[in-house]
């Protein structure tokens, strides 16, 4: 068993009370002093340690009157560790770590124990307590400046300064200081208020040295605030540019002192200038990520203004010099094209493009300039029968021009099959002319016009050179004009490129085909022929593995045969990813221990080829494999890093939206679950996917996943802990650039005073309440979901000035309080249970409805409207809300002495979606209907009893596209629709309707395309003119009555015999 996670043990050291030892000694120290140094070693432990053989001297005393003097002797002993060169020695894989980041876990350490020591002595006096806490500010700064660029270990090393031993010395004296007076019997306060006075004079010392090492040449450093990544790469600036913005126009200036104003401004502008040149050029990233980190640890108060004030104009001076490279190599970039592009064209020979093309990849560097190649043996296993479809269609069916579409995720084979088929002989025999044309995502038109020319005529590569584009057109026109000819685009983008080649392609009706391969579902134009490639077996990855390795006919060797299989498996499906671990099995020959080395560490590449994509793709190992992931919880996560960029007047959830169609639609994640309305409700994603995710983040710097415990420093800018991994919430982490935190979260309430950047923090898979006290320290927390003991919501969560989302688990019901309102940046609120608005909400709302701040809301789930004051709080707090999930009952009406409804149409003028059940249990005949906006596009109704002016409401409601009825009762058991009625309605859903008869027609519901029926059991019938409308694509009907079931087959069976495709 590992002592320090012995649990017993843990207790009974914590739980020490100094009582115990009154009768034998007298000292500072108390039981849970010992805590911050267990989660420490937790971290930061080797197998050799003597804290290993301390805490087993301990143990095997803990039941004997031994005890109270061997935990003395463990405290003295303690000393060892309140050193830094100790961390070395404590580090099993120091060497991954620099020794700044080393330093700073130290000094983390030493703040985790001041908290402690001040969380347990309410008796200190109020001098020691004063410079305690100077102490503490002054550890709290040189644990943050080692983040900053000029103390990483590459820069003390290149200006040879001794700043990085002064600070080493300095936090020596104050763990020595620590250790003496907290955990051993020799203090005296004469003492203690010496050697701490001596401390802080050191502090004084060192922080006139790093203001010196911080002037000596910083504005020519190299950035490396963090460990970065090019999956950083779009985001981060446009996320600090827009932090600067917000900071800069806070009322009353923020926390910007007037000092540094100025610079602040100054640094908003140049990135801005070089915000542009951020995508294909990444080395503005890293000056971001420093200015980020300075500004953030400023507004935090880790650092102090002048240190501010001496590294921004150095951070400005790195950002403009490197605008000036930029320029350079853009000029650079553009020859290297304008050479390239005229030797594909044959404006230029190959003995002309070499030397000049070296020259300029000496001044831009060679990963600049990409050149794609593949290595292709034709080898085809698993689409056999798709490829037999497609020849069908390329050599039958219609005699006009079609095309046809061959679409999958990278790595499944498209251009593989497509030039098998190109190929083959059907081809060759069938088509007059062929040509193949490479797209890719950037294209130039001449180029492929010029392409298609030289396949299928044979002009001159000078006189092709020759012509413009529209001349290369016409040529191709005249060409093909009268042929039956087979154009084959591999790796299509975007549908414009049909539009730039098609004009020129005649369609004569003689059976001339285009054939596309993409990687995008939409871009083949409308009445095309779309196959999706799909994932091979198991068996089919063994058997191309097999052929890969030139297994084809001779039988593998038997030893290999297992682990081949498994290799295979783990391949999942992926064709690319069978071919890339072949070759790596041909290089090792038949070595069964290779072979299994590879079966046990698979690690593959993925790319989303678009920059903005990238973090939004690799966020998705942060979920657990196999599981359907909300999108709503996902594109709110996506909007809170930052990952989501502005596009005009489109909020950022539809920007999100989008990002993900453009994942799905690339075939890198999968649907799991569709909205009523259309859209995405759930996503997944395939296993091999997600686990290249896993090491592309981690590698990357991105993520890290943690499955068994902390490291001595955490580099990655987010940390995700799964379930499985619950073991290590007994210590602690620590890393100077986490800004996300996804999972299990320790069980530490001060932890939130040594994580202040966070942005993120979802502990929404913990099930035990987290004590949120202290949470306000987060003050960049832009997204919170966490589960409260309480049942309100908590103050320290209302001073939560920069919060967007917030994700509420508890018990049962909360009361929303004034505090929550504060809270004047929030857009998203759901709350698991539900909440209702307190009697403080209702008083500040009947003073003055104005002096409400939030009133920027845009989603709300979980709310109870019970109270006609509820009204007056809408009013105020969501009158721009979007999406609202509610219940409500009948409101009594003081003025008028009756009850009503919510007058949600007076409210909620901008609401589009609303889910709404009724609370008041029997139904009280009121005066008034129920009002809601006529901006409504999706609407829920849960229990209602509804009159027929009500439906006929509901009916003419003119933007209303979906429509769920659940456990809903009409008055008169009909239902009748008129002509005015539903005229936008797409999708409508009846879940145990009470009605007994439903009358309609076909022009009722002239844009209806889908109709759910369940639990219908008192419907007699079926609507017959329901099957007549045009639009109507599914019909689902299940639990009904059989009644409805026969007269619904009746309709199907009159759709059959006209010629229509069944519904059902």
């Amino acid at each position: 068993m590992d002592l320090l996670e012995n649990p017993e043990l843990c207790h009974t050291l914590r739980r020490l009370n100094s009582k115990i030892f009154k009768k034998f000694y007298t000292f500072m120290w108390n039981g849970s002093h010992v805590s911050a140094v267990v989660r420490y070693l937790q971290r930061s432990r080797s197998s050799g340690d003597i804290s290993i053989k301390l805490l087993e001297s301990l143990e095997a005393s803990r039941n004997t009157s031994r005890f109270p003097g061997m935990v003395l002797s463990f405290t003295e002993n303690l000393g060892g560790f309140f050193r830094v060169p100790e961390v070395v020695d404590l580090c099993a894989d120091c060497s991954n770590y620099r020794p700044n980041e080393l330093l700073a876990s130290f000094l983390d350490f030493l703040l985790d124990t001041v908290e402690e020591i001040v969380k347990c002595h309410s008796d200190l006096t109020d001098p020691l307590e004063d410079e305690i806490g100077i102490m503490q500010e002054q550890l709290t700064f040189l644990a943050a400046i080692l983040g900053d660029t000029p103390f990483t270990c590459t820069e003390i090393e290149r200006t040879n300064n001794n700043v990085l031993k002064q600070v080493m010395d300095v936090a020596n004296d104050a763990a020595r200081f620590l250790h003496l007076y907290f955990f051993t019997n020799e203090s005296h306060l004469s003492r203690v208020d010496l050697s701490l006075a001596e401390l802080l004079k050191m502090f004084q010392r060192v922080e006139a040295k790093i203001k010196e090492h911080c002037s000596l040449g910083v504005p020519l450093l190299l950035s490396s605030t963090a460990p970065t990544a090019d999956v950083d790469s779009l985001f981060v600036v446009n996320s600090l540019v827009n932090d600067l913005k917000e900071l800069l126009m806070s009322r009353e200036g923020g926390p910007i002192a007037d000092a540094c104003n100025g610079i602040v401004t100054t640094l908003l502008e140049e990135l801005m200038l070089q915000q542009p040149h951020a995508e294909p050029v990444l080395r503005i990233i890293d000056s971001a990520y420093e200015a980020e980190y300075l500004i953030n640890t400023f507004v935090v108060g880790d650092i102090p203004v002048w240190y501010l004030t001496l590294r921004l104009p150095h951070v400005i001076q790195k950002i403009k010099l490197i605008g000036i490279g930029l320029e350079e190599i853009k000029e650079n970039y553009n020859d290297a094209k304008y050479l390239i592009d005229s030797f594909r064209v044959g404006d230029v020979p190959v003995w002309y493009l070499k030397p000049r093309l070296s020259n300029v990849i000496k001044v831009v560097g060679p990963e600049e300039i990409k050149i794609n190649a593949s290595v292709d043996d034709g080898i085809v296993v698993g689409i056999e029968d798709e490829a037999t479809v497609i020849v069908d269609q390329l050599t039958g069916g219609e005699k006009q021009l079609v095309v046809i579409s061959i679409f999958g995720m990278p790595g499944l084979g498209k251009t593989t099959l497509a030039k098998k088929l190109y190929d083959g002989p059907a081809a060759l025999y069938r088509f007059d002319r062929r040509a193949w044309i490479v797209v890719s995502e950037k294209y130039q038109r001449r180029r492929l016009l010029a392409d298609i020319l030289r396949s299928i005529c044979d002009l001159d590569r000078d006189s092709i050179s020759s012509m413009d584009a529209e001349s290369l057109g016409v040529e191709i026109h005249k060409t093909l004009k009268g042929r039956r000819y087979l154009i084959v685009m591999d790796d299509v983008w975007a549908s414009a490129v049909l539009d730039d080649v098609g004009r020129y392609l005649p369609d004569d009706g003689n059976g001339s085909r285009i054939l596309i391969t993409s990687r995008l579902k939409d871009v083949a134009p409308p009445g095309s022929i779309v196959r999706a490639l799909p994932f091979l077996s198991h068996e089919q990855c063994w058997d191309l593995l097999k052929k890969k390795l030139l297994w084809g006919k001779d039988p593998p060797p038997q030893d290999l045969v297992d682990v081949g299989k498994k290799i295979a498996a783990q391949c999942q499906g992926l064709p690319l990813a069978v071919v890339v671990i072949a070759a790596v099995l041909a290089n090792m020959g038949n070595h069964k221990g290779l072979w299994n080395e590879v079966a046990g560490n698979l690690s593959q590449k993925i790319s989303t080829d678009s920059t903005h994509l990238k973090p939004c793709f690799l966020y998705f190992g942060a979920f657990p494999e196999d599981s359907e992931i909300p999108v709503g919880k996902l594109t709110s996560l996506w909007i809170a890093e930052g990952f989501v960029l502005e596009q005009g007047q489109k909020s950022a959830r539809d920007v999100a939206e989008g990002y993900l169609t453009d994942l799905v639609d690339r075939s890198l994640v999968l649907i799991a679950k569709s909205r009523s309305g259309g859209g995405v409700r759930a996503c997944s994603i395939h296993d091999l996917l997600r686990e290249l995710c896993l090491r592309k983040a981690k590698q990357e710097n991105f993520m890290n996943v943690i499955k068994d415990r902390f490291s001595v420093y955490e580099r990655n800018h987010r940390v995700c802990i799964p379930p499985e991994a619950i073991d290590v919430i007994e210590s602690r982490p620590f890393g100077l650039h986490i800004r996300s935190w996804l999972g299990h979260w320790p069980g530490i309430s001060f932890i939130y005073s040594r994580m202040k950047l966070l942005r993120v923090l979802d502990l929404s898979a913990k099930n035990d309440p987290i004590n949120v006290s202290g949470i306000e320290q987060l003050v960049h927390l832009r997204y919170l979901a966490v589960r409260v003991a309480e049942d309100h919501i908590p103050p320290s969560i209302g001073r939560l000035e920069n919060l967007d989302f917030l994700l509420l688990y508890g018990p049962g019901s909360v009361e929303i309080t004034e505090d929550f309102l504060n809270l004047v940046k929030l857009r998203h609120l759901h709350i698991a249970e539900h909440a209702t608005f307190g009697e403080s909400c209702h008083r500040r709302a009947a003073l003055a409805e104005k002096s409400f701040q939030m009133d920027g809301l845009e989603s709300v789930s979980g709310l109870w409207i019970i109270h006609e004051d509820d009204e007056k709080v809408l009013r105020c707090c969501l009158p721009r809300v979007r999406r609202l999930k509610c219940a409500t009952k009948p409101l009594w009406d003081s003025s008028e002495k009756c009850h009503r409804y919510v007058a949600l149409d007076d409210c909620l003028t901008m609401l589009e979606s609303l889910n709404i059940s009724y609370l008041g249990g029997e139904y009280l005949k009121l005066p008034d209907t129920l009002n809601l906006p006529s901006s409504l596009k999706k609407l829920t109704l849960h229990d209602f009893k509804l009159s027929r002016d009500e439906m006929s409401m509901i009916g003419r409601l003119p933007k209303l596209e979906a429509l769920k009825l659940l456990y809903t009762v009409f008055d008169g058991k009909e239902w009748k629709t008129n002509d005015d009625e539903f005229r936008e309605l797409k999708f409508l859903k009846l879940d145990a309707l009470k009605i007994r008869r439903w009358n309609t027609s076909d022009d009722h519901f002239p844009r209806l395309q889908r109709l759910v029926m369940h639990k219908c059991w008192k419907l007699k019938k079926f609507p017959r003119s329901l099957g007549d409308i045009p639009t109507l694509q599914v019909v689902d009907i299940h639990s009904c009555s059989k009644s409805v079931a026969n007269s619904a087959l009746d309709v199907q069976r009159e759709q059959l015999e006209y010629g229509k495709g069944s519904l059902w």
